[in-house]
């Protein structure tokens, strides 16, 4: 089966989440805090992954892509030579049910059990955390949707980003695994304070410094708090927040 459509960066770019988002199959699984909830795994990934899909929407841009299902690989149409990448199949949308269905629970006659070994694995880590939405093959759109699910499965996997493919009847998300797709930025700070707040709006005020604190410690950076700010802290450069009283954060600056 190969599956051809067009897809672009735009109101609605199929690297970065929509703002609804509120309250590799061989990669290793990050360590999981004892019985952690589903939100509580969104909230400590949200800002490592958000930031790789900016990069991967810089990297790709809009443009055609291809599905080859036997070869295991999507293509992208960019300028030059198309870019290949090794692929697995998180799950889909099914938008008349308003169904989360994950791949692994999909008839193999039609998802192809190869490419279904990176949603066991996220549906592994939810049984053993007791996380149902992750462990249920099919989950409501009003509790968890493909852009949430995938957030959490790529800090799970430490996979390079996800990219959301559009078809009729519902996007299909697809983990991407080539780990030279992975950018690491030069200056954490400064790229920390382009990305957190545009993951704070994905955030309630109170979860915003749990995120934040995650995604220092993704960089390697000490986060301290002080007087109506937080900071954090790597060998020569800082990263300073404002936080107002019911915990959100602003005025980000790198230093």
């Amino acid at each position: 089966m190969r599956t051809d459509a067009r897809s672009g960066i735009g109101l609605q770019p199929m690297f970065v989440p929509r703002r609804n988002l509120a309250a590799t199959a061989d990669a290793r699984v990050a360590y999981v805090r004892p019985m952690a909830t589903f939100r509580d795994l969104f909230v400590e990934h949200v800002g490592a992954v958000l930031e790789r899909q900016l990069d991967l929407g810089d990297r790709i841009g809009p443009c055609d892509f291809h599905l080859d299902m036997p070869a295991g690989t999507i293509s992208f149409d960019t300028p030059g030579e198309a870019l290949v990448v090794p692929m697995q199949v998180l799950g889909t949308e099914a938008e008349a049910a308003a169904l989360w269905i994950a791949a692994w629970s999909l008839d193999p006659k039609r998802m192809p059990a190869a490419l279904a070994e990176a949603s066991r694995k996220v549906r592994a880590v939810g049984e053993k955390e007791k996380c149902a939405e992750l462990s249920s093959g099919r989950v409501s759109l009003d509790e968890v949707d493909g852009e949430k699910y995938c957030i959490v499965a790529c800090g799970l996997l430490s996979a390079p980003g996800y990219y959301r493919a559009p078809f009729n009847g519902g996007p299909m998300f697809i983990l991407l695994q080539d780990p030279k797709l992975a950018v690491k930025p030069e200056r954490p700070s400064a790229r920390m304070a382009e990305v957190f707040p545009r993951a704070a709006e994905l955030l309630s005020p109170p979860e915003q410094k749990r995120a934040l604190v995650a995604y220092a410690k993704h960089h390697g950076g000490k986060m301290k708090e002080e007087d109506k700010s937080v900071r954090v802290e790597w060998k020569g450069e800082s990263l300073t927040a404002r936080m107002d009283t019911d915990g959100t954060l602003y005025s980000f600056e790198a230093n």
